[in-house]
């Protein structure tokens, strides 16, 4: 509050350098938590694709939490605008989509539905495979949290009962 949201931003990044590498994801998504609350739907315009992107991520999850799927097609285009990518943002896009229609495997296929119909551009990288990486809990604010553990078919669980042109990418976002 006291800086502004895009010094704070890279002075984060700044501090972010300091810490373990296997931190920084975790750290982008809580910092992008923190600045969705401070600017809401304004946050798009501060986070890029620094620090593996979780800011983007957080700030996809938070959206449609609170906005439901409203708007998506235009914070893409600002996305795009501000960062000057297409594939990182259709990704981010992906986490908030199955944040909204939720986190059990009955869920995954309106989120990939959703997806193909508007937002796929890569199947393994874009839209699906932020969906995936969601789904299968590489980041949780709980640090006590996990990946998933393998269900009681294995390591495909989940990859076996989404459409064919799903598996790929289902598989690519495994733990």
């Amino acid at each position: 509050q006291r800086a502004g949201t895009p010094v704070a931003y890279a002075e984060f990044i700044d501090f972010q350098k300091s810490r373990p590498i296997q931190d920084d994801h975790r750290l982008s998504h809580l910092f992008g938590a923190a600045l969705y609350k401070e600017k809401g739907a304004g946050a798009i315009s501060v986070c890029n694709f620094e620090s593996e992107t979780g800011c983007l991520h957080e700030f996809f999850r938070q959206y449609t939490r609170e906005n439901g799927l409203n708007s998506l097609d235009e914070f893409e285009r600002q996305c795009e605008k501000t960062n000057g990518a297409a594939g990182a943002c259709k990704h981010a896009i992906g986490h908030g989509i199955l944040s909204y229609f939720g986190y059990a495997q009955k869920d995954l296929l309106p989120a990939l539905d959703l997806c193909a119909s508007s937002f796929t551009d890569d199947e393994v990288l874009g839209c699906p495979g932020g969906v995936f990486m969601e789904h299968n809990g590489y980041l949780t604010l709980d640090p006590n949290d996990g990946p998933r553990d393998p269900d009681s078919t294995g390591w495909y669980g989940a990859c076996l009962d989404v459409p064919p042109e799903f598996q790929r990418s289902c598989v690519w976002w495994l733990p």
